[in-house]
């Protein structure tokens, strides 16, 4: 079991990662069965190969991801992770991007690695952006 700081690690890790666009060193994080809910409600994606795909259309969509302050459980297994993401909008290309205001729920399995997310996002945390709109420096 990760303390405290371990698991807010790992999250700052993946955070690195998808903004650096290393898919390798991203899926490095992960259990071989990953769970991924993004946004909760929708069909969740199961396993690594699944999750590649998922995170390769992410980096493709110029995405950036600028985490806040992150929460961890007394359980030793989950951390929240609130996060404002900025992405291309795949209906408009070249055009304003999306700011999406989220918060992820990780559970990390007893390796350290994440083997359940759940993002939570609604239609009204989706706003749009200039292009050229500053994206926060954190995280990267």
């Amino acid at each position: 079991m990760l303390d405290e700081l371990e698991r807010k690690a790992v999250a700052l890790e993946y955070v690195r990662c998808i903004n650096a666009g290393d898919i390798d060193r991203l899926l490095k994080v992960f259990a071989d069965n990953v769970r991924f809910e993004d946004p909760v409600g929708s069909p969740p994606i199961q396993g690594k190969a699944a999750l590649r795909r998922h995170l390769t259309d992410a980096i493709k969509g110029h995405v950036h991801e600028a985490p806040d302050d992150i929460s961890a459980s007394h359980d030793g297994r989950h951390i929240a992770i609130p996060v404002k993401i900025h992405i291309d909008n795949p209906e408009d290309p070249g055009g304003k991007r999306l700011k999406i205001n989220a918060v992820s729920i990780c559970r990390l399995n007893s390796s350290g690695l994440i083997e359940d997310v759940k993002a939570f996002w609604g239609r009204t945390d989706v706003s749009f952006v200039d292009r050229a709109a500053p994206e926060s420096a954190e995280g990267t």
